[in-house]
């Protein structure tokens, strides 16, 4: 099984960043991130309030979760506008998550 500290993740994310286009989603409405950022270790940030944080505690408030695997929830927007699970488009890349 693949975990997002797998070097392919990382590199997805970090490509991704520079166009700033991640959220996620709950009930329809779009809770933007900006300035994503991954470290070696397969962690999340993003900048809220001028103060770069994890995104699991973020995601969780939004979600309404007790417990929060950021890959399952991340989306990001195609030149198109078109909405994107970031965990599926891993897995078309050939990566394998439980």
């Amino acid at each position: 099984m693949d975990k997002s500290n797998n070097q392919i993740v990382i590199n997805f994310i970090t490509l991704l960043s520079q166009w700033n286009r991640f959220f996620i989603e709950k009930n329809n409405i779009e809770y933007k991130l900006s300035n994503v950022t991954i470290d070696e270790n397969g962690h999340l940030f993003h900048k809220l309030n001028n103060n770069v944080t994890s995104t699991n505690e973020y995601f969780k408030k939004c979600m309404g979760l007790t417990k929060c695997r950021w890959l399952n929830h991340l989306k990001y927007k195609d030149g198109m506008g078109n909405k994107h699970s970031v965990k599926q488009q891993l897995k078309k890349l050939g990566l394998n998550f439980s």
